[in-house]
């Protein structure tokens, strides 16, 4: 434990024991983010806050501001409260409470049980002391498609605290989770009913920041989200200079694009490399999954170029994210179609994974109808609505979120797309403007140059065929595989003699289900000649058709959870 005058440079790191006249007590977390956690004496206890808070004009609002408005509204302040935060609050009045922003710009992890309550910022402070502490249904989770889904960890007495959600534990010692930021249920609400009215918030966002911010740095791929924050700064006239991340191919399609782009808008374009044949390259990855609780299914080399960007961000005071909320996928009515549109398989079974013991123990469908509140089976216009939130509430705060926060911690991090106004307008929007970022695109199209309007989109990832891990340097794999085929906690509930040969085969060629025979002889000849990528393009299925996930995913996956198991069990030793 430290001293509340000690928590500066430190991460929210947070405990108490619950009783009579319950106080936070600060834990000691080593300094990871750019804005550190900060505390303030209110009249009714104490206020812990990390990030920035802006109230509902733009305006940054100091701690002090912010601990006024608690002690005139309590735990209802938090509808006052805009920006990228964290915060959790004492108060002798009505007890204890904690909370996200509407978009978990910063994640929150707790651990609640009769005695306690724990939370933290930083996937790192999780505890584990056994196998029995694993929760295999998460880690199943995680094996199909890459990320843990709702509130779930890796950990058994651990769950994240979703976007918009609150925490409290009242003067009685009664602990409930409820949903503070509900905007989809909120007829108060007006959805967007034109591409300018969605211009006119955007620019109030990015005044805002341009109002607290000289020095701005975008990274910018060339698709709709980034371009659009371009374009409206570019109209705005505010300075910024871009960021490209390139990989695997020498320019890339985002690179290429982008490239065009800052041409037309003047401005200076930093190629943000990634080197896959670093001798640092595992140390990297290995850091990230750390940092990400081992279930970020985002590219494992990503922070092979993080030195870069450190470089080039330190001259600057913010980076703009285009995270968005602005709509995801074609429209579909199908919750199999609209699942596999944001990465799950909502009928596979990841049985041949875990341990022979284990089987049948795990249905991939029921942890998603239980999350999700929707039937596997369902269909309608619903369902297409139900995916734009389960979008906002599930996907992007546990698998785009992760990056901004590892950018986090060398500049601050902006997301102008992900105002209070603009995530809860959007969720009213009708959904035929959502799909496919329709009222996006209209925006981008009504109030870019024509200069711009010329410039195509994106046609190819940067990350050849979306994965870094197919072009990784051959030594790199060695070593990544070595590290898998160690004991670990994660081999008590893990196959991971079945994962590692599945990946070995299809790094040597095959990776199916051996043919016996002259053709089956013929056949692995000639997947043997394909380069490594064409062989991960013969996996790509379609929804419903249980397509398992290529042998080079589930791998990945069960790499990043080993390394972050092992390394929090060593922490507890």
């Amino acid at each position: 434990m430290v001293r509340p005058d000690q928590i500066e440079n430190s991460d929210l790191y947070l405990r108490i024991a619950r009783g009579q006249n319950p106080k936070w007590e600060p834990l000691a977390s080593p300094s990871r983010y750019v804005h550190s956690l900060r505390r303030t004496d209110s009249k009714n206890g104490n206020v812990y806050l990390q990030g920035v808070v802006l109230n509902s004009q733009g305006s940054e609002l100091s701690l002090r501001a912010v601990a006024d408005l608690i002690d005139v509204h309590g735990h209802d302040a938090i509808h006052h409260l805009d920006g990228d935060f964290v915060i959790a609050v004492d108060d002798s009045r009505h007890g204890i409470w904690c909370a996200t922003n509407q978009s978990a710009a910063f994640p929150l992890y707790y651990k609640l049980t009769n005695d306690e309550l724990v939370i933290t910022t930083c996937a790192e402070n999780m505890t584990l002391r056994s196998a029995d502490d694993l929760d295999l249904e998460c880690i199943a989770m995680v094996l199909s498609c890459g990320y843990p889904w709702g509130d779930m960890t890796l950990l058994k007495a651990w769950k994240a605290l979703r976007p918009g959600h609150m925490l409290r534990i009242d003067r009685n010692n009664n602990a409930v989770v409820t949903c503070y930021f509900d905007p989809e249920n909120d007829e108060s609400v007006q959805g967007y009913q034109s591409r300018q009215e969605l211009i006119e918030s955007i620019d109030r966002a990015l005044e805002s920041i341009a109002s607290r911010h000289d020095r701005v740095l975008l990274p910018l791929s060339g698709g709709t989200d980034s371009r659009l924050i371009a374009v409206r700064c570019h109209a705005l006239g505010i300075p910024f200079e871009a960021i490209t991340f390139v990989a695997n191919v020498p320019d890339g399609a985002d690179f290429d694009v982008a490239t065009r782009l800052v041409k037309v808008f003047g401005v200076k374009h930093h190629r943000w490399q990634w080197d896959a044949s670093s001798k640092s390259c595992l140390s990297n990855f290995e850091n990230f999954c750390y940092a990400t609780g081992g279930t970020n299914d985002a590219f494992p080399s990503y922070p092979d170029g993080m030195s870069y960007f450190a470089n080039v961000a330190a001259r600057f005071t913010c980076a703009l994210r285009g995270d968005h909320i602005l709509g995801w996928g074609p429209y579909s009515d199908d919750v199999a179609e609209s699942a596999w549109i944001l990465g799950l398989k909502v009928t596979d079974n990841i049985d041949w994974a875990l341990r022979p013991e284990l089987h049948n123990r795990v249905s991939i469908t029921s942890i998603f109808e239980r999350l999700e509140g929707v039937s596997a089976t369902g269909r309608g216009d619903t369902v297409n609505a139900w995916r734009h939130m389960s979008y906002r509430k599930n996907r992007s705060p546990r698998y785009i979120m992760p990056i901004a926060q590892l950018q986090s911690r060398f500049t601050e991090v902006a997301n102008p797309l992900q105002t209070k106004e603009i995530v809860a307008r959007i969720s009213r929007t009708d959904t035929l403007l959502r799909d496919s970022k329709r009222i996006a695109q209209e925006a981008l199209t009504a109030g870019s140059p024509p200069d711009v309007n010329s410039i195509p989109f994106t046609s190819k990832s940067t990350w050849r065929d979306g994965e870094p891990l197919l072009s990784v340097a051959p030594e790199v794999l060695r070593e990544m595989i070595e590290v898998a085929e160690q004991p670990g906690i994660l081999s008590e509930v893990i196959n991971a003699q079945a994962i590692v040969a599945n990946y070995k085969a299809f790094l040597n060629g095959g990776g199916g289900r051996a043919r016996k025979g002259l053709l089956g002889n013929v056949k692995k000849m000639i997947r043997n000649t394909l380069p490594v990528t064409v062989r991960a393009m013969m996996y790509q299925g379609k929804a419903g058709q249980g397509v398992k996930s290529p042998p080079y995913m589930t791998f990945k996956r069960y790499f990043a959870m080993k390394v972050y198991l092992d390394r929090i069990l060593q922490g507890q030793n």
